[in-house]
C-alpha cells in the first residue's frame, strides 16, 4: 500500500471511530419497535432514545443505552389520554399504565372540592391526572342528597333547584376553576331535576371562566318515552342552548390556564410500570 493510500486509510478509521465514540449513551432505548406517532405520521421500526425522562431521538440505527429494552414485534407509541376515567385511585392507575394510559382524567362526574381532590394525590402518582368540577357533585352538596358514592342517590338528581341553590351551585363551580379544575362535567342523564335554565346558569359560570363544557349524552335506541329517550332528548336541549348562547362545549379541555393536566410527581416503579412521556 502506497503512503498516500496508507494515510487516507488511517484518516478514514480515525473519524469512523471518533464517531463511535462520540455517539451518545442514552438512559433508556426502546429498540427495534414499530413507532407510531400520530404528529408526524411516523409508522416504521425505530430506535428511540430516552434521557431524563424525555424522548431525545428516534433513530433508524441502533442507539447505544444504559438500560435497552428490545421492542421487536410491539408497538412504541406516545400515551393515552382517558378522559372519562372514575378509577382514581393508585391501584387503577397502575393498571392503566399497562394498557399505555399516562393521563387519566374525571370529566365527566368530576368531583365536588377539587383543592381536596388534588391533596389526596399531591404525594405522586405515576399517571398525569386532572379533574374538572362537577354540576353533578355541586347538585349533591347544595340538594344535600344522601349519596355517598359516584352519583346521587335522591334529591340531587331529581330535585328541582330554587334560584338560591343554583347561586350556590355557581359558587362551587366558580371556586373549583380556581384551584385548577380542567374543565366543568356535566351529566343530564343523571341529573333530570335541573331544568335547562339552571344548565344555562351553569354553562355561563365555565364560560367566565374560560372552561369547556364536558357531558356525556346518553344515546338512545328505543322509541316512546322511555327514560333513555328523555336523556336524548334533553340532551339536544342541552346543546340546543350552548350553541345559541356563543357557549363551547368539547370533549377535552383546553383552557390555557388549565391544561395540561398536573403532571404526576411519579413514585420509581420498575419494569413496564414506568413510562416515557414525550
Amino acid at each position: 500500500m502506497t503512503p498516500i493510500r496508507l494515510a487516507s486509510a488511517t484518516i478514514i478509521a480515525a473519524v469512523i471511530l471518533a464517531a463511535a465514540c462520540s455517539s451518545p449513551t442514552y438512559d433508556l432505548v426502546i429498540a427495534n419497535g414499530r413507532v407510531m406517532d400520530p404528529e408526524s405520521g411516523l409508522d416504521a421500526v425505530r430506535h428511540v432514545g430516552i434521557t431524563g425522562g424525555k424522548i431525545v431521538t428516534i433513530s433508524e440505527r441502533a442507539l447505544k443505552g444504559t438500560r435497552v429494552v428490545d421492542a421487536t414485534g410491539l408497538v412504541v407509541a406516545p400515551g393515552f389520554i382517558d378522559l372519562h376515567e372514575h378509577g382514581q385511585n393508585e391501584e387503577s392507575y397502575g393498571l392503566m399504565v399497562r394498557d399505555g394510559v399516562t393521563s387519566a382524567l374525571e370529566i365527566e362526574v368530576g368531583t365536588g372540592d377539587i383543592a381536596n381532590w388534588y391533596a389526596e394525590r399531591e404525594k405522586g402518582q405515576i399517571v398525569n391526572y386532572g379533574a374538572s368540577i362537577g354540576h353533578i357533585k355541586a347538585r349533591m352538596q347544595v340538594l344535600h342528597d344522601p349519596g355517598t358514592a359516584l352519583l346521587p342517590a335522591g334529591v340531587g338528581g331529581s330535585g328541582i333547584a330554587s334560584d338560591a341553590q343554583q347561586a350556590e351551585m355557581e359558587a362551587i363551580l366558580r371556586r373549583g376553576l380556581a384551584e385548577g379544575a380542567v374543565a366543568v362535567g356535566f351529566g343530564s342523564a343523571y341529573t333530570p331535576g335541573a331544568n335547562m335554565a339552571e344548565m344555562e346558569r351553569m354553562f355561563r359560570v365555565a364560560g367566565g371562566g374560560g372552561a369547556n363544557c364536558n357531558r356525556v349524552p346518553v344515546p338512545s335506541r328505543r322509541t316512546g318515552r322511555s327514560p333513555r329517550s328523555r336523556s336524548a332528548a334533553r340532551s339536544s336541549s342541552t346543546f340546543a342552548i350552548a350553541f345559541t348562547r356563543g357557549l363551547r362545549r368539547a370533549r377535552a379541555p383546553s383552557s390555557p390556564a388549565t391544561w395540561p393536566p398536573r403532571r404526576s410527581r411519579r413514585h420509581r416503579p420498575s419494569g413496564r410500570n414506568r413510562s416515557a412521556r414525550r
